[in-house]
């Protein structure tokens, strides 16, 4: 984690223009039967984000410095069979607390916000879900999102939030412990109906066979959930930050 040297602000903006086809085959659950009809259409997407780094290297990791922040914004409007419009913005901060004088040992906490809107004419596969590492930890795949006849079918509106704080247990740095809070909600409509909230603790286990990137295995309960969510306790991936 201190291999970086410190970088500068960094804006980036783009646009782009995609097309796409999707093919919809062999539909087996109810709730999917009504975009079953559209297995043939084409997309159009536009595309426009902007984003800020700062304290982060050319490669988007987090630098060895005392404090980093990443701004991502971006919205596209589909047209084709299905015309939505669909809006993300994401915020993440990194702030060095402590560090031994070699700048080795260091104690960082993280903020992450993610918010989503979708268009109400979004077909199902394209909604939001929560659940699993990369969402929201101590639930299963998905399992963290709004269902309807027994089916997970995501949502339109999402607001996801992460707090961790990541320690040294070992003076090599090859073991990291870290507490987090994963809190927030995937809904079918723009309105907080199932908050969500995890506490848990995990491992970041470097393997220098394996390059940089430590082995993630996080323990997450649930203590504010929906009946119809599925929980997971254990989580497993590559790297420290999600």
């Amino acid at each position: 984690m201190n291999s970086y040297r410190p970088q500068p602000r960094r804006r980036n903006r783009g646009a782009n223009l995609r097309d796409e086809k999707t093919d919809i085959i062999e539909v087996d659950i109810p709730i999917a039967v009504h975009i079953s009809s559209h297995r043939r259409f084409a997309t159009m997407l536009y595309p426009v984000a902007q984003r800020i780094d700062k304290g982060l290297d050319k490669a988007g990791h987090i630098a060895a410095v005392d404090h980093a922040v990443q701004i991502h914004v971006a919205g596209e409007q589909v047209v084709g069979s299905f015309n939505y419009a669909r809006g993300t913005f994401s915020y993440s901060e990194y702030l060095l607390i402590r560090e031994r004088p070699d700048h080795s040992g260091r104690h960082v906490l993280s903020m992450s916000a993610k918010l989503g809107f979708l268009g109400n004419d979004a077909p199902i596969y394209e909604h939001f879900f929560a659940g699993g590492y990369s969402t929201m930890r101590g639930f299963d795949f998905r399992g963290a999102s709004p269902v309807v006849d027994g089916v997970e079918v995501g949502g339109e509106f999402q607001w996801l939030n992460s707090v961790q704080y990541l320690f040294p247990v070992t003076a090599d740095d090859m073991l990291y412990g870290v507490l987090f809070t994963d809190f927030g909600t995937v809904e079918q409509k723009a309105k907080v109906n199932d908050f969500r909230v995890v506490v848990g603790t995990g491992l970041r286990i470097t393997v220098p066979a394996m390059g940089p990137a430590p082995i993630a295995l996080d323990f997450g309960w649930a203590i504010n959930r929906a009946d119809f969510d599925d929980t997971e306790v254990f989580s497993f991936s590559l790297g420290f930050t999600r």
